[in-house]
């Protein structure tokens, strides 16, 4: 019996409603550069978290540009992801996604290969899920991938909506189930990236992840828990 889904994720809409960026307690307050983008640092924290997000809470972090919005409503009561952040177009017409990242939970066996026959069940149950949620959405691929040093699940995805205030966009979404790598641990994470065609370097779904600003987040993103000062220094 394939078991049920492991991770909740909220269908992102290209057409957002307004966020409020603001302080996120998970979030460092100093900037660095890299690659000449300024970025955050996103460390997860259980602290405040209910339900669902709780029961699968587990340690990750990553590096987000500057100019990158923060869902407010990550983590909160209900909330089905940790975090998401957001490269998008705010105009008199509305805030439009550019790039998008929201990390969830994946409950996994715990095991290698129980996670390797887990993962293409639940990517289906997962991409069935999107397959409602998206205007005239067509699935691309799916299969094994890596993420840095990570083994995953992932597919890819295409949504077109049409009648916005800058015309029909076309929206390429690219979904990477990541098990902990920690033997015996089952809580790992769901990763949701999507790119539109109103980001300017991004053209098809091969491009989420590889072109743009995701890459700042990709090449920075850790699954553990964060190093404290006294340890760097060691």
């Amino acid at each position: 019996m394939i078991r049920k889904i492991f991770t909740k994720l909220a269908v992102c809409a290209l057409l957002t409603s307004a966020f409020v960026a603001g302080c996120n307690k998970s979030q460092q307050a100093n900037s660095t550069q890299k690659d000449d983008i300024k970025t955050s640092t996103f460390i997860n924290s259980s602290d405040g978290l209910s339900g669902a997000l709780k029961e699968n809470y587990v340690d990750f972090q990553f590096d987000y540009p500057d100019s990158w919005v923060m869902d407010p409503a990550s983590s909160q009561d209900g909330a089905s992801n940790f975090v998401r952040v957001e490269r998008r177009i705010a105009d008199k017409g509305g805030k439009f996604t550019q790039e998008n990242f929201a990390v969830g939970y994946f409950h996994g066996t715990g095991t290698v290969h129980g996670d390797k026959e887990l993962m293409p069940k639940v990517a289906k149950q997962l991409e069935e899920q999107f397959s409602h949620g998206f205007s005239h959405y067509k699935f691309i691929s799916d299969g094994p991938t890596t993420l840095g040093k990570y083994n995953g699940y992932g597919f890819r995805f295409e949504s077109v909506i049409n009648d916005t205030p800058h015309g029909t966009v076309t929206l390429w979404g690219r979904t990477i189930l990541l098990p902990n790598p920690e033997a015996g641990k089952k809580n790992g994470v769901t990763i949701v990236m999507l790119g539109s065609s109103l980001a300017t370097e991004i053209k098809s779904a091969s491009d989420v992840g590889v072109k743009g600003q995701l890459p700042v987040i990709l090449k920075s993103f850790k699954l553990g828990k964060a190093a404290t000062e006294s340890e760097k220094a060691q």
